[in-house]
């Protein structure tokens, strides 16, 4: 856990979500908020992951703004007037994101999972008033393990649409998404999951909305 990015107060999150997975285990179904999921059996066995080739993959939408996870390195193209963009991995470097680690509970395996290993992903900011024409695309793409998260802090009155993409082999991933939307912003946000049968994904979608928001999932 060391070795992963991060200052002393991300390696002191990493530290204790370790701990919390060592103290408790991983849930079954005797656990309230996992009682339709049996974590435990379904990470018995861990996807061993696979090769992408040579494997490309263009926008869901033409026109979108591409921003890709390739097997947890972050790639960007150029971004609409408005929209800030910086990879996570040097937001957990200076510790900027520590506090987005911390843990939802006892029950919060996936994130204690994600906080122990993640190693990128993206921080996008999108100031007020702005309004994107076209989607704003992130294709998270792995045939190996990988361990993101996405940050998308929306200023007041934006109106923008997100997709989310997963993609790749059998791979072991979790994915855990952070939405902040100013007063009056407007976003429509799909999920698109086109990993393998035989992968493992754990994903968490997590949310605050000030007033007059709206966000259509």
């Amino acid at each position: 856990v060391g070795a992963l990015p991060g200052n002393a107060a991300v390696v002191t999150a990493r530290d204790e979500a370790v701990e919390q997975l060592k103290l408790l285990g991983l849930p079954t179904r005797h656990v309230e908020a996992w009682h339709y999921t049996d974590l435990r059996t379904l990470l018995r066995q861990i996807p061993a992951g696979g090769d992408l080739g040579m494997s490309v993959f263009g926008p869901l939408v033409n026109g979108s703004t591409l921003l890709r996870l390739l097997e947890g390195e972050a790639q960007t193209v150029k971004v609409p007037e408005g929209v800030t963009v910086t990879a996570l991995s040097s937001k957990l470097e200076d510790g900027t994101f520590a506090r987005a680690l911390t843990l939802r509970g006892e029950d919060d395996a996936i994130g204690a999972i994600n906080t122990a290993f993640v190693t990128n992903g993206f921080h996008v900011a999108i100031a007020p008033d702005t309004v994107l024409d076209a989607p704003v695309e992130v294709q998270n793409i792995a045939a190996a393990e990988s361990h993101t998260r996405l940050a998308f802090n929306v200023g007041k009155c934006v109106k923008a649409t997100i997709i989310d993409r997963q993609l790749g082999g059998d791979a072991f991933v979790s994915a855990i998404t952070h939405v902040m939307l100013g007063e009056c912003a407007e976003v429509v946000w799909v999920i698109d999951q086109e990993r393998s049968e035989g992968a493992v994904h754990l994903a968490q979608f997590n949310c605050e909305m000030a007033r007059d928001s709206k966000l259509t999932l």
